[in-house]
């Protein structure tokens, strides 16, 4: 059964709402660079590059994250999924979310703002919009019998 209670935010670049369970490591890593990948499938040299664009920006998740410690908490909670499953396939997918996870912690380790990374920052959200207000007002009366 899926849920219809979603959570939207608005991208400022696209213009358009995302929902935000569309937001996962592999969309990150082709918006990032540029290519339609599986991040357990990109090989270790696009791994490294796309570690190092995320270190060097201040790309921030809609939860307040920086998106390297947003990647670490999100390839997680997906390694200890692909753990849990048993099979040959399921052991290499493991082995190669270890080797992401570690590739991570070394960059946040290297990292020179380590602290400010690690520091969530929600900003409150506003939506502009060029409408102008109209101020209607609405009331509502009990109907007499007549």
């Amino acid at each position: 059964m899926k849920s219809k209670n979603f959570k939207y935010r608005f991208d400022e670049i696209e213009g358009i709402f995302v929902r935000e369970s569309e937001i996962s490591a592999n969309w990150l890593i082709s918006k990032v660079l540029d290519k339609n990948l599986q991040i357990t499938k990109a090989s270790n040299d696009e791994i490294q590059k796309f570690l190092h664009i995320l270190d060097e920006s201040e790309l921030r998740m809609p939860d307040g994250k920086h998106s390297l410690v947003w990647l670490k908490d999100h390839l997680k909670e997906k390694f200890q999924m692909a753990d849990a499953k048993e099979g040959e396939t399921w052991f290499k997918i493991t082995e190669r979310f270890r080797y992401i996870l570690e590739q991570i912690d070394f960059t946040l380790i290297k990292s020179e703002n380590y602290d400010e990374k690690v520091k969530i920052i929600k900003e409150d959200q506003k939506i502009f919009s060029n409408r102008t207000p109209n101020n209607i007002t609405i009331s509502f009366e009990p109907k007499e019998n007549i």
